[in-house]
């Protein structure tokens, strides 16, 4: 049983064993995929936002989040505001971006450490964020602009 971390726990969502998500992911409060994702993965304006990457989840991606569990696998870049944990089963592959780093004796890493300011990783995800909603608006637009040619042929 994993245990819940922080966050609102009424607030928890939950990639499970079974599922696979193509595409990139946005979340707030807590995050844990025990499945695949394909996409990066990134926390909403939410400072206690934590993701869990448990020991059969894989993210294929970029990680951006305050706190960051890792006792799986990622493919691609992690970069943690507040408090990034390689648990004894972590396998990552890419450059790892953190203010404070906590690794378990069995952890792996191929790819190189930076300790950075908290500020550029907040604003790096404010932009990412920004971007995904004005991706979303123009998608709701097209949409509704297809939906509407077909109602009128």
């Amino acid at each position: 049983m994993m245990k819940l971390r922080g966050g609102n726990p009424g607030q928890v969502s939950l990639i499970a064993e079974n599922c696979k998500i193509e595409g990139d992911l946005l979340f707030k409060s807590q995050l844990i995929v025990n499945g695949v994702v394909e996409g990066n993965i990134c926390a909403l304006d939410d400072q206690d936002a934590i993701i869990t990457v448990g020991q059969r989840g894989l993210v294929k991606g970029e990680i951006r989040a305050p706190t960051i569990i890792v006792n799986g696998k990622v493919e691609g870049d992690i970069y943690s505001e507040k408090h990034l944990e390689l648990s004894s089963k972590a396998n990552v592959r890419g450059a790892v971006y953190y203010r404070i780093i906590e690794m378990m004796k069995g952890s792996q890493l191929l790819g190189s450490l930076r300790q950075i300011e908290q500020s550029k990783v907040v604003q790096k995800s404010q932009d990412l964020a920004a971007s995904k909603e004005e991706s979303k608006e123009k998608t709701d637009s097209w949409i509704k602009a297809v939906q509407k040619s077909d109602s009128g042929a």
